[in-house]
C-alpha cells in the first residue's frame, strides 16, 4: 500500500472531518472523495437539508426542543457556516449533526471562530469547537 505524507494542518484538518472511533485518515478522504456507495447516499441525503433542493425544511428551534435545550434562540445551517445574527441569548448554532451553545453576547462576540455582520460567519464550522455536541440522531 502506498505511503502518503501529509503536513501538520492537513493532519489537523482530516482529524475535524472524522468521526471518533469510526474513521481513519482513508476513511474520511474516500467519503471526501466520493468513493464509497455509501457517500453518494448520504450526499443525497444532506442535500435534502440544502437551500433551494425542495427538501424539508429543518429548524433550529425544532432541534433545540428535540435535544431539550434551554435557549431563547436556535439557528440551523446544514453545514455550519452562515447562520442569522444572534440577538438573544442563550442560543444555540445547529448543523446536521450537532451543536454549540452561547451562553452570552460576549462569548459569542469574542470568540475568534465568529465573524458577526449582518449575518453571522463561521468559515471553519461549527463542528470546530470544543464545545461542539454531538446529537443522537442527524437533522435530516
Amino acid at each position: 500500500m502506498p505511503t502518503v505524507r501529509i503536513d501538520q494542518e492537513v493532519y489537523e484538518w482530516l482529524q475535524n472531518q472524522a468521526t471518533a472511533f469510526e474513521d481513519t485518515p482513508n476513511t474520511v478522504m474516500r467519503r471526501i472523495a466520493s468513493l464509497d456507495h455509501s457517500t453518494v447516499v448520504q450526499k443525497l441525503a444532506n442535500n435534502k437539508n440544502k437551500p433551494g433542493t425542495g427538501g424539508p425544511s429543518v429548524r433550529g428551534r425544532q432541534l433545540a426542543i428535540r435535544e431539550r435545550l434551554n435557549v431563547k434562540k436556535a439557528y440551523y445551517h446544514w453545514e455550519g457556516t452562515f447562520f442569522e445574527k444572534v440577538r438573544e441569548f442563550p442560543a444555540a448554532l445547529f448543523d446536521r449533526f450537532g451543536y454549540v451553545v452561547f451562553d452570552s453576547e460576549q462569548k459569542y462576540l469574542n470568540d475568534p471562530k465568529v465573524f458577526v455582520g449582518k449575518k453571522t460567519n463561521i468559515p471553519s464550522r461549527i463542528n470546530t469547537f470544543t464545545e461542539y455536541v454531538k446529537m443522537s440522531r442527524p437533522a435530516f
